[in-house]
């Protein structure tokens, strides 16, 4: 909250376990809260009830458009695969998925209205092996 004044958030990946988790906390702020997530990792069960969900992919200029038409504030990027093994048995699939992610970031920045937002981005680190 900035001086008393809410604001409008996009969160990518809004229905895994750490875009849930701040999707709650911004709703329980009072925030308005934007979804946009594909569901192939995350379940839409873990989006509270109070925020605008989209279901597809972020590479997607027109979703983009069509989430974010009413303007946003912030975004928090959390659209990702988000373990080593996922990228097996092909590792070059680890790459096409870092381009991927590194496309959709920039749609998000060419494709936001007004793009003058904060982007929040976390990263998720798994350890394979003992």
């Amino acid at each position: 909250m900035t001086d008393g004044v809410l604001m409008r958030f996009l969160v990518t990946g809004g229905a895994g376990f750490i875009g849930s988790n701040i999707v709650k906390r911004l709703l329980r702020d009072g925030h308005d809260v934007i979804v946009i997530d594909d569901f192939s990792l995350g379940r839409e069960e873990n989006i509270p009830s109070g925020a605008e969900v989209f279901k597809g992919d972020v590479r997607d200029r027109e979703l983009i458009e069509r989430a974010t038409g009413r303007g946003i504030d912030g975004i928090f990027h959390e659209a990702a695969r988000s373990s080593a093994p996922m990228f097996y048995p092909d590792p070059r699939e680890g790459g096409r998925l870092i381009e991927s992610s590194t496309r959709s970031t920039t749609n998000l920045d060419m494709e936001t209205p007004a793009f003058s937002a904060l982007r929040f981005q976390s990263s998720t680190i798994s350890k394979e092996g003992k």
